[in-house]
């Protein structure tokens, strides 16, 4: 929203005009991604775009946050479906997002929760432990706070996810989630 909208444009157009005109008419608007839901990394205080989600852009307007980065394609389609078959949107949880998809946290899913659980840790990349599987959490997983369907349906018709193939979950799918990484000490702020 930032410079009148030229930092998001399309042929000139600042993108927020174009999301403006296409959701005038639509009975609900899907925010598909974390920058759509959340205003994405390019949000980070100090924000210098004035990065903004969907729903401050259309407020009044209802919006289905469907965050991640990216987003998982059968969580899209079980929203679109729901809506076509149904005539209806499906529950939200307190941040917009579907409930069906976003009830659990990552932690509850992941593979890597066994190891969790007997206290096996990986200590830094490369380590035998991370060769082994053992649990991300000290190298700054935020399975644990993270609302998502990743470790249960995994991407992209269950490929994998960012756990699985040996990546802490950066909790993407939560709004402010660059603004508070007490992990990594990147905070947004000096």
């Amino acid at each position: 929203m930032g410079a009148q909208g030229c930092f998001c444009s399309v042929g000139g157009v600042p993108y927020v005009e174009t999301l403006k005109e296409a959701a005038k008419y639509a009975a609900a608007v899907l925010a598909i991604g974390s920058c759509a839901a959340w205003g994405g990394i390019q949000a980070t205080r100090p924000n210098p775009t004035q990065s903004a989600p969907i729903q401050q852009v259309i407020p009044g307007k209802a919006v289905v946050n469907i965050p991640g980065c990216p987003p998982i394609p059968e969580v899209i389609a079980g929203v679109v479906l729901q809506y076509s078959l149904f005539g209806k949107l499906p529950e939200l949880d307190s941040q917009g997002r579907p409930s069906r998809f976003f009830g659990k946290t990552v932690h509850e899913g992941c593979s890597r929760k066994p190891f969790f659980e007997a206290g096996q840790f990986v200590e830094y990349y490369g380590d035998n432990a991370s060769k082994a599987g053992w649990c991300l959490y000290k190298l700054g997983c935020r399975g644990p706070s993270t609302f998502n369907s990743c470790a249960a349906m995994g991407w992209w018709q269950g490929l994998s996810y960012p756990i699985q193939a040996g990546s802490p979950c950066i909790g993407c799918s939560d709004a402010d989630s660059w603004d508070d990484d007490s992990f990594s000490g990147f905070s947004g702020r000096e």
